[in-house]
C-alpha cells in the first residue's frame, strides 16, 4: 500500500498494477483466514491491523463472500473490524452497493453508517429495491449517521417511501438526536397535507412526541385540533381529537 501511494504522482500506471495485485492477494481464502484469526482476543488485534493495512483491496472479496452461501457467516464476522476502517474503505463499498444482494448490502450499510455524513443519499436509495431487510438497514444506518440530511431523508420516507420502508423510517426518526427528531416531527405535523394524506402516521408521531415530553409540541397541537371536525374522514378526525386530548 505504501509503495502504491508513493507512485501515485510519478507512475500512476505502476500504482494501478500494484493495487490490482493487492486485490488479487486479498482472495476469498485470505478473508476467511482473517475472520478465523479475529475469533480470539489476541487474534482480533492482528486481524484489525491486517484489515487496516489492506484497506480497499479487501473490499471486493469480502463483499463477494457476503453475497455467497458457503462463507457468509465468517465474512459477516468482520463487520465490526471493517467498520473501524470505514473511512478508508467506504468509497470501495459505496461503488459496489447498488449491485449487492440483501445480505451483502445489509453488512455494507452497517459499515457505511459508521463513516458519518457523506453517504446519506446513497443509503436512502436502497429502499427502492423493495426488499424489507435492506430498507430497514438503510433507515437504521441513516439514524446512526444522525446528520440533518439523514433526518430529512428519513422524514421523506415516512411521507413518500414504499410500504416496506415507512415503519422502519418512523422508528429511525426516534433514534435520531432528540433535537433533530423533534424538529422533523414538528415539520411534518405542521403540514396539513401530510396529516390529511397520512393520518395514521400522524397519530403515531403525535403519541411518540407526547411521550417524549417535548415542550414545544403545544403550537403543533393547537394547529391540529380543528381537524376533529373532519367527519368525512374519521382517521383525520381522530388526529384532531388526539391533538385536543394531548393539549388538555
Amino acid at each position: 500500500q505504501a509503495i502504491a501511494a508513493g507512485l501515485h504522482a510519478s507512475r500512476p500506471d505502476v500504482e494501478k498494477a500494484v493495487r490490482e495485485a493487492l486485490v488479487r492477494f486479498c482472495s476469498h481464502e485470505f478473508i476467511v483466514r482473517v475472520a478465523d484469526l479475529s475469533s480470539t482476543p489476541a487474534g482480533r488485534t492482528r486481524a484489525a491491523a491486517i484489515i487496516a493495512t489492506s484497506g480497499p483491496a479487501l473490499v471486493p472479496a469480502w463483499l463477494e463472500l457476503l453475497d455467497g452461501q458457503t462463507e457468509r457467516a465468517r465474512a459477516r464476522q468482520l463487520v465490526p473490524l471493517m467498520s473501524e476502517c470505514a473511512p478508508s474503505i467506504a468509497p470501495a463499498i459505496a461503488e459496489r452497493l447498488p449491485l449487492l444482494n440483501a445480505d451483502a448490502a445489509c453488512a455494507a450499510l452497517m459499515v457505511l453508517a459508521t463513516v458519518g455524513a457523506g453517504y446519506e443519499d446513497l443509503i436512502a436509495e436502497q429502499v427502492k429495491s423493495g426488499e424489507e431487510r435492506r430498507a430497514r438497514e438503510a433507515m437504521r444506518a441513516l439514524a446512526r449517521i444522525g446528520s440533518p440530511r439523514a433526518a430529512t431523508l428519513i422524514a421523506k420516507q415516512i411521507e413518500d417511501g414504499p410500504p416496506v420502508a415507512r415503519p422502519a423510517a418512523e422508528e429511525a426518526l426516534w433514534r435520531l438526536p432528540q433535537p433533530l427528531a423533534f424538529a422533523k416531527t414538528h415539520e411534518l405535523l405542521r403540514r396539513r397535507d401530510f396529516v390529511v394524506h397520512h393520518p395514521h402516521a400522524a397519530t403515531r408521531l403525535l403519541e411518540r412526541a407526547a411521550q417524549s415530553a417535548d415542550g414545544g409540541l403545544n403550537p403543533v397541537l393547537e394547529g391540529l385540533t380543528s381537524l376533529r371536525f373532519h367527519f368525512w374522514s374519521p382517521a383525520v378526525a381522530r388526529v384532531g381529537a388526539k391533538a385536543r386530548e394531548l393539549r388538555q
